[in-house]
């Protein structure tokens, strides 16, 4: 499992930048679910010039209802223990 490199919690999700960093979609939702899709990106990204992990901030309660609500059976199960509780600063 990957942790978090900000606040090492194990809530990860892969997915990709949309239009160029308008907003963040998720892998494992459902094909055919109705639900939000995506969530909003800050648009700032930041990058390691060591290893070239790059990362960006989201809106983490909106990702969560987007998983809760668009999510597979196994990728709401696997996020079942809640929220991390790490916050990106501000």
């Amino acid at each position: 499992m990957e942790r978090c490199p900000h606040c090492g919690g194990g809530d990860v999700v892969r997915g990709w930048q949309a239009g160029g960093g308008g907003a963040f979609i998720p892998l494992g939702l459902r094909v055919l679910g109705g639900g939000p899709r995506e969530a909003p990106v800050r648009g700032e990204l930041l990058a390691c010039a060591g290893c070239g992990l790059v990362w960006d901030w989201l809106d983490a309660p909106r990702l969560r209802e987007v998983l809760r609500a668009s999510g597979t059976r196994e990728t709401r199960e696997r996020l079942g223990g809640g929220p991390s509780g790490g916050r990106p600063p501000r």
